[in-house]
């Protein structure tokens, strides 16, 4: 008799150690909500006999009916209760939409950034800029001495001294140096048969070290 009175549970899940991935009164809540589509509000007016509009016509005229809006100080449709009480935001495009999908990015940004669009169909001002003035490097430093414990130090006081000797020539140094004028002598950019022989002994010795070798290619077969 104890044991036939005794309810067996319906699952074998222990409700004091097992977390549920819905929330607690979920359904209760999306029943009471003022605010979602489907309330209880919306199912309880559908679910009311109505005798006053049997007709198709009629039933449009009631649903298209106008009421008085306090706050809004108008005549605005619907009843004001469940999904007819959301709020509408027009976009710049013209469109309704709901209050809830505005975030106000954009209006923080402009306020930042304090940069007006223009409108669609405005004319954009002659003196605007689209973008920010850009910095350019315009200073010319002289080079730091070689420290003579580096390993490349021979080589780096030759470049050193070859810099030193091209300034001197040119009459300018370092901290008179500007750029070039427009129209102003132009270097050339024409390589000698010196440097044309150390970019091949360069490019050789790179090739060696990297070990990639052109392959030779095969003849077709006949």
């Amino acid at each position: 008799m104890l044991a036939a009175s005794k309810k067996r549970p319906r699952t074998a899940r222990d409700e004091e150690f097992y977390m549920s991935h819905y929330q607690k009164d979920a359904n209760t809540e999306r029943g009471y909500s003022m605010t979602q589509s489907g309330s209880f509000v919306e199912q309880a007016r559908g679910a009311v006999l109505d005798f006053t509009g049997e007709d198709v016509d009629e039933m449009k005229n009631k649903r298209g009916k106008l009421r008085w809006d306090a706050k809004k100080k108008k005549f605005v449709q619907g009843t004001g209760v469940g999904s007819d009480n959301k709020k509408m935001v027009r976009t710049e495009s013209g469109a309704l939409i709901s209050a809830t999908y505005k975030s106000g990015r954009f209006t923080e940004w402009q306020a930042k950034t304090k940069i007006s669009i223009p409108r669609t169909g405005e004319q954009e001002l002659a003196g605007g800029k689209v973008g920010r003035k850009r910095y350019r490097h315009n200073k010319v430093e002289a080079p730091k001495e070689v420290d003579r414990l580096h390993v490349a130090y021979e080589r780096k006081q030759k470049k050193l001294k070859k810099h030193a000797e091209t300034e001197n020539a040119s009459g300018t140094g370092a901290a008179t140096s500007k750029p070039a004028r427009p129209g102003g002598a132009v270097k050339s950019e024409l390589k000698t048969a010196d440097q044309i022989r150390k970019a091949r002994e360069l490019k050789e010795r790179r090739r060696a070290k990297t070990g990639r070798h052109a392959k030779a290619t095969k003849g077709k077969r006949k």
